[in-house]
């Protein structure tokens, strides 16, 4: 695997990273469980009831999520993920900043006008505030890799498409500068008119094979 940092410029500065056509493909596998999400809006993606087969998704499912803003403030898994228009998944918390993962075995698909938002965990032991810098970071070096093993993984086995329209916002931890990753296993397709937005602060890594 090759590790390449991105440091994502702001909006309306993405044309080296936007890619012209993608492929459409099959999101899913031929026995995984179709598992929509039929809760309220602004919901919690760990109750069962919120959910279409009555279940949280497991790595079974072709999981969806139409129209709604779904939260899911720990790991996540499915087999496949689409957020389709008008949708928003918020993994993580930009308040709490926990330290999640998810996996996704085949696709992400984040449709026009859907918004995947990733947020970063914190270091552990770190109060949040800049007069506990010193104490966090007295030794840069084991502060450095405790930054990185403090990222929240997004590992996606299949593509990640973001298409037209679509918005993915990763967002580090405003302090240390924990960041994001997206581990993916396929293609990355940032289309045309889609986005990555870092309006105020937000960076990621990509890490693909």
């Amino acid at each position: 695997m090759k590790l390449v940092r991105m440091l994502l410029p702001p909006v309306g500065a993405m044309s080296a990273l936007v890619l012209l056509g993608f492929s459409i493909l099959p999101s899913g596998t031929l026995f995984a469980d179709p598992n929509a999400y039929v809760g309220k809006d602004k919901g919690d993606w760990f109750v069962a009831d919120n959910w279409d087969l009555k279940r949280v998704p497991t790595a079974d499912d072709d999981v969806s999520i139409l129209g709604k803003t779904v939260y899911a403030a720990g790991n996540i898994s499915a087999c496949s993920l689409h957020v389709a228009a008008g949708a928003a998944l918020h993994l993580g918390s930009s308040s709490e900043r926990m330290n999640v993962s998810a996996t996704i075995e085949h696709d992400l698909v984040v449709e026009d006008q859907g918004k995947l938002y990733v947020y970063a965990g914190e270091l552990e032991g770190f109060a949040g505030t800049p007069e506990s810098y010193p104490d966090t970071f007295s030794d840069r070096a084991k502060a450095t890799a405790a930054i990185y093993a403090n990222a929240n993984v997004l590992s996606i086995g299949g593509d990640f498409i973001v298409q037209e329209g679509g918005t993915v916002y990763p967002d580090n931890a405003p302090l240390t500068g924990t960041p994001v990753f997206f581990k993916v296993e396929g293609d990355f397709n940032l289309t045309a008119d889609s986005s990555i937005s870092t309006t105020g602060r937000g960076w990621g890594y990509i890490d693909r094979a």
